[in-house]
């Protein structure tokens, strides 16, 4: 009688413990499964991104970034330095430099720091009416035709017609101004080759103080 009760609770012992063994294994799987796909998926997922200031959606994919990013953002810089006040230049500039690559930093920050001076010396403001927008989404560059109203004082100055050129890099999932000017409406970005002269070698764009300057 009690070598029967025995084998009876040794059979239910296996039996519970092969069943648990089988549930461990299952989950063991699982988790390589798991592990597996997480090791093997793509990370360069399409991201969907619709910031606070611009209405319109646009995606990032890996290094790609949408047209619509590009020429939202183009929109979005250009404005923050072409339209400005004397009192607010100096707080768009800051903005606009906190959004530029690392590697021209210095170089558009003096730039600007030179064009705010020259604001508040001759109390100047301006206006940019963007017209049109061209995007290369190859090399993330993106021109802008506008009308360009500047004022010095209470003295409305005619208005130009004028086109800027940015580059934008895209690193560490932010987009950075690299290159900000003014460029050529027929060429606006620069795939002529351009006549032999002493400023044959300048890049244009580079210099955001030229494309500050309401009309020189």
């Amino acid at each position: 009688m009690e070598y029967r009760r025995y084998a009876s609770a040794l059979a239910e012992a296996i039996r519970r413990r092969n069943l648990w063994m089988t549930l461990a294994l299952m989950l063991g799987v699982s988790n390589l499964l798991l592990t597996g796909r997480l090791l093997t998926a793509s990370t360069s997922e399409r991201i969907i991104v619709t910031p606070a200031t611009i209405g319109q959606a646009f995606w990032v994919h890996g290094e790609q970034v949408s047209r619509e990013y590009l020429e939202q953002m183009g929109l979005f810089f250009s404005d923050l330095v072409l339209t400005y006040q004397k009192d607010n230049f100096p707080g768009r500039s800051a903005l606009f430099l906190e959004h530029v690559d690392p590697r021209a930093h210095a170089r558009l920050a003096a730039t600007l720091r030179l064009e705010a001076e020259r604001i508040e010396r001759n109390s100047l403001a301006q206006v940019f009416h963007p017209l049109s927008v061209r995007v290369r989404e190859a090399d993330r560059q993106v021109a802008i035709t506008g009308n360009r109203a500047p004022m010095v004082g209470e003295q409305l100055l005619p208005s130009q017609r004028v086109t800027y050129r940015l580059q934008f890099t895209y690193r560490d999932a932010r987009l950075f101004v690299s290159e900000f000017g003014e460029t050529d409406e027929r060429d606006p970005f620069a795939d002529r080759p351009r006549p032999p002269g002493p400023d044959a070698h300048a890049d244009v764009g580079v210099n955001a103080g030229d494309a500050l300057r309401p009309g020189g």
